[in-house]
Protein backbone atom coordinates (compact mmCIF):
# COMPACT_ATOMS: atom_id res chain seq x y z
CA UNK A 1 0.00 0.00 0.00
CA UNK A 2 2.64 2.21 0.78
CA UNK A 3 4.69 1.70 -2.50
CA UNK A 4 1.77 2.41 -4.51
CA UNK A 5 0.73 5.72 -2.00
CA UNK A 6 5.05 6.52 -2.93
CA UNK A 7 4.59 5.72 -6.80
CA UNK A 8 1.46 7.92 -7.24
CA UNK A 9 3.33 11.25 -5.22
CA UNK A 10 6.33 10.58 -7.80
CA UNK A 11 3.60 10.87 -10.46
CA UNK A 12 1.94 13.45 -9.26
CA UNK A 13 5.14 15.68 -8.76
CA UNK A 14 6.36 14.49 -12.06
CA UNK A 15 3.15 15.81 -13.76
CA UNK A 16 3.07 19.01 -11.72
CA UNK A 17 6.97 19.80 -12.70
CA UNK A 18 5.80 19.24 -16.56
CA UNK A 19 2.67 21.79 -16.01
CA UNK A 20 5.09 23.98 -14.13
CA UNK A 21 8.12 23.82 -16.76
CA UNK A 22 5.00 24.39 -19.96
CA UNK A 23 3.65 27.46 -18.02
CA UNK A 24 7.27 29.05 -17.61
CA UNK A 25 7.39 27.95 -21.53
CA UNK A 26 4.35 29.71 -22.35
CA UNK A 27 5.75 33.18 -19.84
CA UNK A 28 8.77 33.53 -21.53
CA UNK A 29 7.45 33.10 -24.87
CA UNK A 30 3.72 33.75 -25.18
CA UNK A 31 3.65 30.60 -28.25
CA UNK A 32 0.46 28.33 -26.96
CA UNK A 33 0.47 26.79 -30.44
CA UNK A 34 4.36 25.99 -30.37
CA UNK A 35 3.54 24.20 -26.95
CA UNK A 36 0.43 22.40 -27.78
CA UNK A 37 2.07 21.18 -30.89
CA UNK A 38 5.06 19.44 -29.35
CA UNK A 39 2.87 18.02 -26.20
CA UNK A 40 0.50 16.27 -28.84
CA UNK A 41 3.95 15.11 -30.59
CA UNK A 42 5.16 14.29 -27.49
CA UNK A 43 1.95 12.14 -26.05
CA UNK A 44 1.85 10.63 -29.57
CA UNK A 45 5.11 8.66 -28.71
CA UNK A 46 4.18 7.82 -25.05
CA UNK A 47 2.76 4.31 -26.07
CA UNK A 48 5.88 3.33 -28.12
CA UNK A 49 8.08 4.66 -25.76
CA UNK A 50 6.35 2.48 -22.75
CA UNK A 51 6.46 -0.49 -25.28
CA UNK A 52 10.14 -0.66 -25.75
CA UNK A 53 10.47 -0.14 -21.98
CA UNK A 54 8.19 -2.95 -21.18
CA UNK A 55 10.11 -5.16 -23.64
CA UNK A 56 13.64 -4.36 -22.41
CA UNK A 57 12.53 -4.66 -18.91
CA UNK A 58 10.36 -7.77 -19.17
CA UNK A 59 13.80 -9.56 -21.19
CA UNK A 60 16.02 -8.80 -18.63
CA UNK A 61 13.53 -9.56 -15.66
CA UNK A 62 13.11 -12.99 -17.33
CA UNK A 63 17.05 -13.28 -17.90
CA UNK A 64 17.64 -12.95 -14.48
CA UNK A 65 14.63 -15.01 -13.11
CA UNK A 66 16.47 -17.89 -15.80
CA UNK A 67 20.03 -17.16 -13.80
CA UNK A 68 18.35 -18.09 -10.38
CA UNK A 69 16.30 -21.04 -11.24
CA UNK A 70 19.34 -22.51 -13.43
CA UNK A 71 21.21 -22.07 -10.43
CA UNK A 72 18.64 -24.02 -7.73
CA UNK A 73 18.67 -26.37 -10.49
CA UNK A 74 22.51 -27.02 -9.79
CA UNK A 75 22.39 -26.71 -6.30
CA UNK A 76 19.92 -30.21 -6.27
CA UNK A 77 21.97 -31.46 -9.04
CA UNK A 78 25.43 -31.30 -7.01
CA UNK A 79 23.14 -32.12 -3.59
CA UNK A 80 22.20 -35.67 -5.92
CA UNK A 81 25.13 -36.45 -6.74
CA UNK A 82 26.79 -35.90 -3.83
CA UNK A 83 24.90 -38.21 -2.00
CA UNK A 84 23.21 -40.96 -4.43
CA UNK A 85 24.45 -40.07 -8.01
CA UNK A 86 27.69 -40.93 -7.99
CA UNK A 87 27.43 -44.31 -6.05
CA UNK A 88 24.49 -44.75 -8.72
CA UNK A 89 26.52 -44.43 -11.49
CA UNK A 90 29.12 -46.61 -10.20
CA UNK A 91 27.08 -49.53 -9.87
CA UNK A 92 25.19 -49.13 -13.31
CA UNK A 93 28.42 -48.30 -14.87
CA UNK A 94 29.41 -52.29 -13.48
CA UNK A 95 26.25 -53.83 -15.22
CA UNK A 96 27.16 -52.15 -18.75
CA UNK A 97 28.09 -54.30 -21.66
CA UNK A 98 30.71 -52.26 -22.45
CA UNK A 99 32.54 -51.50 -18.72
CA UNK A 100 35.86 -51.39 -20.11
CA UNK A 101 35.33 -48.86 -22.78
CA UNK A 102 33.00 -46.42 -20.76
CA UNK A 103 35.92 -46.45 -18.03
CA UNK A 104 38.78 -46.26 -20.93
CA UNK A 105 36.63 -43.42 -22.39
CA UNK A 106 35.20 -41.63 -19.46
CA UNK A 107 37.56 -41.50 -17.09
CA UNK A 108 39.59 -37.84 -17.34
CA UNK A 109 42.69 -37.60 -16.18
CA UNK A 110 44.99 -34.51 -15.54
CA UNK A 111 46.39 -35.04 -18.76
CA UNK A 112 42.91 -34.39 -20.87
CA UNK A 113 42.30 -31.36 -22.72
CA UNK A 114 39.59 -29.39 -24.81
CA UNK A 115 39.81 -32.25 -27.23
CA UNK A 116 39.61 -35.68 -24.89
CA UNK A 117 36.68 -33.80 -22.95
CA UNK A 118 35.25 -32.86 -26.70
CA UNK A 119 35.53 -37.30 -27.30
CA UNK A 120 34.39 -38.13 -24.07
CA UNK A 121 31.04 -35.69 -24.12
CA UNK A 122 30.61 -37.12 -27.96
CA UNK A 123 30.97 -40.91 -26.34
CA UNK A 124 28.84 -40.13 -23.83
CA UNK A 125 25.65 -38.82 -26.13
CA UNK A 126 25.79 -41.48 -28.74
CA UNK A 127 26.51 -44.57 -26.03
CA UNK A 128 23.57 -47.32 -25.93
CA UNK A 129 23.11 -47.53 -22.52
CA UNK A 130 22.96 -51.04 -22.74
CA UNK A 131 22.96 -52.99 -19.68
CA UNK A 132 23.28 -56.40 -18.38
CA UNK A 133 20.76 -57.57 -15.35
CA UNK A 134 22.41 -60.27 -14.62
CA UNK A 135 25.41 -58.25 -13.79
CA UNK A 136 23.36 -55.81 -11.74
CA UNK A 137 23.74 -55.06 -8.10
CA UNK A 138 22.80 -51.83 -7.30
CA UNK A 139 23.51 -50.86 -3.36
CA UNK A 140 21.05 -49.64 -1.22
CA UNK A 141 19.84 -46.38 -1.44
CA UNK A 142 19.49 -44.87 2.13
CA UNK A 143 19.15 -40.83 2.65
CA UNK A 144 22.03 -40.09 5.02
CA UNK A 145 25.41 -38.36 4.20
CA UNK A 146 26.02 -35.38 2.68
CA UNK A 147 23.07 -33.11 3.64
CA UNK A 148 21.60 -32.79 7.22
CA UNK A 149 18.46 -34.27 7.66
CA UNK A 150 19.33 -36.62 4.00
CA UNK A 151 18.86 -35.81 0.64
CA UNK A 152 15.89 -38.44 0.44
CA UNK A 153 12.62 -38.30 2.65
CA UNK A 154 12.05 -40.61 5.21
Amino acid sequence: MRRSIGLLGIAGALICASAVLHLTHYLIFRDAHHILIYLLGDVAFVPLEVLLVVIVIERLLHKHEKQVVLGKLNMVIGAFFSELGTRLLGDLTAAAAARDEIRWRLAPDTSWGNKDFAQAYEFARTFGHRLDPNELVCSPITPSGALPGGFLPR
